[in-house]
């Protein structure tokens, strides 16, 4: 019921911890978008356990007004008013650029503050249709911290594309898959099935493994080094981190 309670509902390593971030600077204001957008993720919400909270915020929201609930009612009211204001005010490329990194500046602080929580696990959904990196390769930067504040924190980023089957794909090109590989979470991209992928992060953030891991060498040199996590049991599919950062 306050802020500080729900914090410490959030940093106890039984619960289920989840956000989800609305990145409405990238996500178009049209039914087709909205209606199946809103109605998965009340579904999600709505499948959640007794114990497990939720954060529900936007590129424009405070830390200090982050508030994890377990009231279903509460987060599926809110999220029933979300809408998408992709192409509002003008759509030039300063304006794309600037909100591009608030987004991506407000997903880093998000991670950055999970990850001071608790040891174990984090999941957020990062709902949008961008941002749109493209030409703007300075803000790779943007997307790599994200990243290793994620891998640092131990929280797992899952894109949605709240789009459908055939449309366009993601905008931020390999971004989405960048977020969610290398943080060990999914895309969930070009599908009509937004509930199902929902579902399995879920499963997910149900039953995982945390390893430590110490390489042979004595120094940092600041470089990306990758990971492979393999199992010897035919038929199933890994979902872990690529690597890390010396």
């Amino acid at each position: 019921r306050t802020r500080d309670a729900g914090e410490r509902a959030a940093a106890r390593e039984v619960v289920r911890v989840f956000a989800i971030l609305f990145d409405d600077y990238h996500v178009d204001r049209q039914p087709a978008i909205t209606i199946p957008m809103r109605d998965a993720l009340v579904h999600f919400v709505d499948s959640l356990g007794p114990a497990d909270v939720v954060a529900l915020m936007d590129p424009l929201t405070s830390l200090s007004d982050l508030q994890f609930s377990r009231s279903r009612a509460s987060l599926e009211a809110t999220i029933k008013t979300w809408e998408g204001r992709q192409g509002q005010i003008f759509p030039i490329k300063s304006v794309a650029r600037i909100r591009a990194q608030v987004s991506l500046s407000a997903l880093e602080a998000l991670v950055t503050y999970l990850g001071g929580l608790k040891e174990g696990r984090k999941t957020v959904i990062f709902v949008s249709q961008g941002p749109y990196i493209g030409a703007m390769s300075d803000l790779n930067q943007d997307v790599e911290r994200v990243i290793r504040a994620a891998n640092r924190g131990n929280v797992t980023i899952n894109t949605m594309d709240p789009r459908g089957l055939g449309l366009t794909p993601f905008g931020g090109g390999d971004v989405p898959y960048r977020l969610a590989h290398e943080t060990g979470g999914r895309a969930i991209v070009n599908t009509n099935n937004l509930a199902g992928g929902l579902e399995d992060v879920v499963a997910d953030a149900s039953a995982y493994y945390l390893l430590g891991y110490t390489p042979a060498r004595d120094f940092n040199d600041g470089k990306f080094h990758r990971i492979d996590v393999k199992v010897d049991r035919r038929g199933l599919r890994v979902v872990a981190r690529r690597g890390y950062w010396a």
